[in-house]
């Protein structure tokens, strides 16, 4: 190890290499290589301290603190904070547990302490995984334009509109395939294809094949104007 450490944690990332995060005062991060034997890497700090970390089905990191809470990347830029999204703050907390759930490969938030050194009670839910499209509303025969970031990369992403309100609300439109990119993001489209969807309200639902991460999206046909959308979903969700 380049560094002491002491209650860290011990990652194996995508590309089967160890990743120490934390266990000193500077939240640093170091990469071992067990196969070749080299020496350890120091890849720098994320004065985040103390802190826990958990593998996302994405192969990225949540890392979670009292000073900083945001996603680690094996890849740079190696950290991109989430205190700048709404909710975000929820997950500024010490000594919590952070657990993937089967379902939906989202990950359950408890516990842990404030900077004040406060107990926390509320728990929250990451999603790694969002969808966003570009409009709220749309008229007949627009298409629908659609982002998708924090899939696992180069994994197929089945795309589903399904009608939740309306005359045959329960309708599920035909689904298609999008393949994610390096960065683990990628872009698609759906066409409005009938003006039977006037007045209606759709559900995008997109799902990761190979990491199994789920992400919806709410869009309506209500009228022939469109109204731009103000900022994308987040991925952080009290809990009810």
């Amino acid at each position: 190890m380049t560094t002491s450490r002491i209650g860290h944690t011990a990652i194996i990332g995508a590309d089967n290499k160890i990743y120490l995060i934390g266990g000193d005062a500077a939240g640093s991060v170091e990469l071992n290589d067990p196969y070749t034997g080299a020496n350890a890497t120091n890849l720098g700090t994320l004065a985040i301290s103390p802190l826990c970390a958990v593998k996302l089905a994405n192969d990225k990191m949540l890392v979670l603190g009292t000073a900083d809470a945001g996603v680690f990347n094996a890849n740079p830029p190696y950290f991109d904070s989430l205190t700048n999204v709404a909710n975000g703050d929820k997950l500024l907390r010490a000594g919590a547990t952070a657990t993937e759930l089967a379902g939906d490969k989202k990950v359950l938030v408890t516990g842990g302490a404030d900077a004040n050194n406060q107990p926390i009670g509320p728990a929250v839910i990451f999603n790694p995984a969002k969808i966003a499209t570009d409009l709220d509303d749309y008229p007949p025969f627009s298409y629908v334009d659609i982002i998708g970031t924090g899939f696992l990369p180069g994994e197929t992403v089945t795309n589903q509109v399904v009608q939740i309100e309306g005359p045959d609300a329960g309708t599920a439109y035909a689904p298609w395939a999008a393949v994610a990119e390096s960065d683990g993001n990628y872009h698609t489209n759906w066409y409005v294809f009938t003006d039977d969807l006037l007045n209606t309200t759709l559900e995008l639902t997109a799902t990761g094949t190979d990491s199994g991460l789920v992400a919806k999206a709410i869009f309506t046909d209500a009228s022939g104007d469109v109204t731009v959308t103000p900022t994308r979903p987040h991925s952080v969700a009290r809990l009810p």
